[in-house]
């Protein structure tokens, strides 16, 4: 398949890993949901009460953390690609240091902004 070398192409190539990505991502998210639901109903009894600052640091070690820290192991060794990006076959190039350049840029990319 020959793809031009026009914006149009790039950003749909861009697209399709961010959809393979978000297919990732969400399966992690569910699958995450199951496991609480299935912890809480077996080992506590019910889902217990907790305060916006609980939820807000449950949700961020849980979810927010962890796929930061997958998609920097992934892009900081070769082929420097997540997932996404290696169904697709698009490489993040870095400049310098790989492992310093996906940390900050998956930090960049997946913290929350609020």
């Amino acid at each position: 398949m020959e793809i031009k070398d026009t914006a149009g192409a790039k950003l749909k190539i861009r697209i399709k890993a961010l959809l393979w990505e978000w297919v990732f991502i969400s399966a992690y998210l569910i699958a995450l949901l199951f496991v609480t639901l299935l912890f809480y109903y077996f080992v506590k009894g019910s889902i217990p009460n907790f305060s916006e600052t609980q939820t807000q640091w449950i949700a961020f070690l849980t979810s927010i953390l962890p796929i930061i820290c997958m998609f920097t192991f992934w892009e900081c060794k070769t082929p420097y690609a997540s997932l996404g990006k290696r169904k697709i076959a698009l490489i993040v190039r870095y400049g310098h240091n790989p492992i310093i350049g996906s940390i900050i840029r998956n930090i960049l990319k997946f913290l929350p902004c609020n």
